[in-house]
């Protein structure tokens, strides 16, 4: 396929759109992985997709018209066929488990004992277990083309004031998240360390030497950070949390609150399923919603899970991948900085056949474009640089929304937090969670939100993201850290700057720049 057949593609149709810092190396597991859905359903769910690396931040396109396709085919299977969902999230599920497993041997090996080859043989089956478990999942991404009338139009009966509440009750998971599993575990240690007032004061001070004394607290603490060292993980890089994360997490819980509201917000959490289903029971007893709403929110709650368990397992390879290459630039005197230019298929020719990439190829790679597709039924990618990429990437972003009159934006009310119907702050752009910062208050505006943003979503005083539907990682934090956020303005990014005045409207989803 030619750069003009790609650019004819592009303008006949209109494309999902996703942002986020990111590196090559990484990028190159999943820039399949809308087409990966073929060898699980069978069916040729996308034909095509785009990523966009330039300066280390990525850009993501899928057909608008395919993805709101896959949502009624998924409906139509729960219809018609009650267990094929059922088998498919058994099968995603074991994936799961092997990615898991894979993070304990990887964590536990001496990768500086293992021969080239079988550091090779490592990346094949981190690829493998990416795409197969992308090839189960990505069909989740038809959750973020919800807006407020798909659910308005299921939820009749239901008086607009009570309308949040009960999309937050009807769309959320009944298992608990990764983020929430940390959470549980994490207000179990500050419940232990609130009842030892000697236990207490070591906490606050965030001294792991004298917490050496506790034994048994100690032991907790470093299962804790032995369990969810990766959850701040991005497509950029690893983060590797230690001890002393999770210690400073510990402490602003203890600060905060009381045994009592602890044990509130832990009974919460450990009994979900239960909690959820008798929410669930009374908006079915008090609104009589019909049988087809049922399903609608029964696909978005089950589909809501498998779009966490997918992140949960990207953050567990981005770490075994992160691993390899560690010991891979050792090896071969490479920075990890060059090492993150590499494509998969390099890293593997490095490791196999000592075959390096010369500096001016990787200086070619600043800017690149993959375009995936299937051609004759074979799953083909595009490599594309330098200028071509550019305006392909022009070509994409070309279709834009554009800004409402009176300088205003428009998006989806994921949380109305705290805050009643508007909030007012200054505008801070995030784009890499990493390196900038954001000062207490201020309204985070990014592309969309990943785990590593978590730190500045505590201290927002509101969020406002250009991508995301009600089930992405924007709207699930937001709710449960009652934070205001708008979600799905395509262009915050763009219109809004840093210091601007603007209003959130939150009973409408729109944004106004004051000044």
């Amino acid at each position: 396929m030619n750069i003009k057949e790609i650019l004819k593609i592009i303008e006949l149709h209109q494309w999902k759109e996703e942002e986020t810092p990111a590196a090559n190396c990484f990028v190159d597991l999943f820039k399949t992985c809308y087409l990966e859905t073929k060898k699980v359903y069978q069916k040729e769910i996308f034909s095509v997709c785009a990523y966009y690396l330039g300066d280390n931040y990525l850009f993501e396109w899928s057909r608008e018209d395919e993805t709101r396709q896959t949502l009624s085919w998924v409906a139509e299977k729960y219809r018609n066929d009650k267990n094929y969902f059922k088998e498919k999230g058994r099968k995603f599920e074991e994936v799961s488990l092997n990615i898991e497993k894979k993070i304990q041997e990887t964590k536990l090996a001496d990768l500086s004992v293992f021969s080239n080859m079988r550091l090779a043989a490592l990346l094949a089956e981190f690829k493998k277990f990416g795409r197969k478990m992308f090839g189960y999942a990505i069909i989740t991404e038809a959750l973020d083309f919800l807006s407020e009338k798909d659910y308005a139009d299921n939820l009749k009966n239901i008086p607009a004031s009570e309308l949040p509440k009960a999309i937050h009750a009807l769309t959320a998971s009944e298992k608990l998240g990764f983020i929430e599993r940390e959470k549980l575990h994490l207000l179990s240690l500050a419940k232990m360390a609130l009842k030892d007032a000697k236990l207490k004061n070591a906490v606050l001070k965030k001294n792991p030497a004298v917490l050496i004394k506790f034994k048994k607290f100690k032991q907790e603490l470093d299962n804790h950070a032995d369990s969810y060292f990766w959850i701040q993980n991005g497509y950029k890089k690893a983060n590797y949390l230690n001890e002393d994360y999770f210690l400073n997490s510990l402490a602003a819980e203890i600060e905060k609150k009381t045994i009592k509201q602890i044990n509130k917000e832990e009974y919460s959490l450990k009994n979900r399923e239960i909690l959820a289903k008798k929410s669930l029971r009374n908006i079915y007893a008090k609104y009589g919603m019909s049988a087809e709403s049922k399903l609608f929110f029964v696909i978005i709650r089950d589909f809501s899970f498998w779009q966490d368990k997918r992140k949960e397992n990207i953050l567990r390879l981005i770490y075994c991948i992160d691993r390899v290459l560690g010991e891979t630039a050792k090896r071969f005197k490479i920075s990890r900085t060059d090492l993150s230019f590499y494509f998969f298929t390099d890293l593997i020719g490095l490791l196999e056949r000592n075959k390096k990439i010369s500096p001016k190829e990787l200086d070619k790679r600043n800017k690149v474009l993959f375009f995936s597709y299937f051609e004759k039924g074979l799953l083909k990618t595009k490599d594309i640089f330098g200028q071509e990429a550019d305006e392909i990437k022009r070509s994409f972003k070309k279709q834009g929304e554009e800004l409402l009159p009176a300088g205003i934006i428009k998006g989806f009310v994921a949380s109305a937090g705290k805050s009643g119907n508007a909030v007012k702050g200054r505008v801070k752009i995030v784009l890499d969670p990493e390196n900038d910062f954001l000062a207490e208050g201020e309204i985070l505006v990014t592309g969309m939100t990943r785990p590593e943003f978590v730190p500045l979503m505590k201290k927002a005083g509101a969020i406002i993201t250009n991508e995301g539907g009600i089930t992405t990682h924007a709207a699930i934090i937001s709710r449960e850290l009652k934070v205001p956020c708008i979600i799905g303005t395509k262009i915050a990014t763009e219109i809004l700057h840093d210091g601007d005045l603007i209003e959130m409207d939150l009973k409408n989803g729109l944004v106004k720049i004051i000044k």
